[in-house]
């Protein structure tokens, strides 16, 4: 423990090592329970990843505070690495799915498709630009066959917060 100035004390903490499977599912946000790891998704088979592909950087999971009891039930897997910035590959199949299915339609013009597909790092991640964009990207949803709409909210539900949801889905 550390100790401010005012005697105010400060906790520190770490972030455990995740695993995680290349299709986003979460195997364990705490691989020090060995029992839990598995080499390939039980969902869907995918091969496990503990580190960044790029930068083989652990993937953050839990944060523990030493001596203090965790009651969180709940881990989001991160869309980016926080060391490279780069996408994890759920995210890039996220975005790699999205892009196939714009390509089927033909109601967005093809600068409409780029700012859709330029518009969705933005709202992957919270930052003050989030919720404009969201609106922004609500307006060229709009504009997509109910299908194929239907099919991009399902693509993209996971992997956006609640607040960008009622944006886009209200």
């Amino acid at each position: 423990m550390l100790y401010s100035s005012q005697k105010e004390v400060i906790i520190m903490g770490i972030y455990r090592t995740a695993q995680i499977c290349k299709n986003g599912h979460v195997i364990t946000s705490n691989t020090n329970y060995s029992e839990f790891l598995s080499m390939f998704c039980p969902k869907c088979s995918a091969k496990t990843i503990t580190t960044c592909l790029h930068c083989n950087t652990p993937i953050r999971g839990d944060y523990y505070i030493p001596n203090v009891i965790d009651c969180s039930l709940s881990y989001e897997p991160p869309a980016y690495c926080y060391h490279c910035g780069k996408p994890f590959p759920w995210t890039e199949s996220t975005l790699n799915s999205i892009s196939e299915l714009l390509d089927m339609q033909d109601q967005l013009t093809e600068d409409e498709k780029q700012h859709f597909m330029s518009y969705l790092p933005i709202i992957f991640t919270e930052t003050p630009q989030s919720e404009v964009t969201a609106l922004k990207l609500r307006l060229l949803f709009n504009k997509l066959p109910s299908e194929i709409g239907s099919l991009t909210k399902n693509v993209i539900t996971d992997v956006i917060s609640e607040s960008i949801k009622k944006i886009l889905f209200p």
